[in-house]
């Protein structure tokens, strides 16, 4: 979805929804960032204690997910597939970040 698509109130709103959790047995981290004008969502989930980890890459055209034996190379994929989504959307990685 695009970020025009929300008022400054309801991305704020959005935005408190992706916060680290522990539910469900499970803990996750999420991500939010601009890829062009999409709004584009990482989570990252430990499905057991040690791992395995699952990286959902939510964005206007789907879903990605992968699966990791650990958090570090999953975060590594997450940053590689960050930078992919931005350059295929004329963004410049380095500009992340939303102002409000």
């Amino acid at each position: 979805m695009s970020i025009g698509a929300y008022t400054p109130a309801q991305f704020r709103a959005v935005v408190s929804e992706y916060t680290p959790c522990n539910c469900w047995g499970g803990t996750f981290m999420s991500n939010l960032f601009m890829a062009g004008p999409d709004l584009v969502c990482s989570e990252l989930t430990a499905l057991g204690a040690r791992g395995p980890y699952r990286l959902t890459i939510s964005h206007g055209q789907g879903a990605i997910v992968e699966y990791f034996q650990s958090a570090k190379a999953a975060l590594v994929r997450e940053a590689e597939l960050e930078e992919l989504l931005m350059s295929a959307r004329g963004a410049i990685p380095s500009e992340k970040g939303v102002a409000i």
